[in-house]
């Protein structure tokens, strides 16, 4: 029977973190595929992704991706985008909010921005905030509002995994996680082949 990935992270301690790890890898052959066809997802987060039993991965809800045609231009689900509120409601019921499109702290600050070029590095972004999860045990945006979240992605440095935790943060894996979710696009990693790549290097 699948779990969701947030049920995973909520419990991450009795997972080996190599099982965790291959959990990302297979996100990315996922998204690697997606992205080869022009598709960008815009809203991976745990609660999009079932993890089943033998490590294998289900990545949902495709409803916020953007498809790029043959001609350059693009396409996005009709769906009505509300721009981002300074609204003070705690992170915890966010759900409840008609907020730009996905979860916010899974954003990349060029989806919160709603920048017109925005392309498959967002996903990037956002499966480093998982990645950041799973090494942490938090998320790089502690803030309880959806305003202190924002200005958090927007403008802090969120500190090194290996800071926030008194479990083994491999070096490698802080380093791509901090690539991963880097505010400049240019400089993350710019595939998530590359991203395969590092992580089944041996990191540990």
């Amino acid at each position: 029977m699948a779990t969701p990935l947030r049920e995973v992270l909520d419990f991450r301690e009795r997972y080996d973190l190599k099982t965790l790890i291959n959990v990302i890898i297979q996100i990315s052959h996922a998204l690697e595929y997606a992205h080869s066809h022009h598709v960008i997802h815009r809203d991976i987060k745990p609660e999009n992704i079932l993890v089943g039993p033998y490590g294998e991965i289900l990545l949902m809800d495709w409803g916020l991706a953007k498809v790029w045609n043959q001609d350059g231009s693009s396409e996005e689900m009709p769906e009505p985008q509300k721009p981002i509120s300074k609204s003070k409601q705690k992170v915890s019921s966010m759900s409840d909010l008609e907020v730009l499109q996905g979860t916010v702290s899974y954003m990349s600050p060029e989806q919160i921005k709603r920048d017109p070029n925005i392309d498959f590095r967002t996903d990037i972004y956002s499966l480093g905030v998982i990645l950041y999860e799973i090494l942490a045990g938090q998320l790089p945006s502690t803030e309880d509002t959806v305003d202190g979240v924002i200005q958090q992605i927007l403008n802090e440095t969120p500190a090194k995994p290996s800071t926030l935790t008194k479990i083994h943060v491999p070096r490698l894996l802080e380093t791509i996680t901090m690539a991963c979710i880097s505010k400049s696009v240019d400089k993350r990693l710019q595939s998530c082949g590359e991203l395969i790549r590092l992580l089944e290097e041996d990191w540990s």
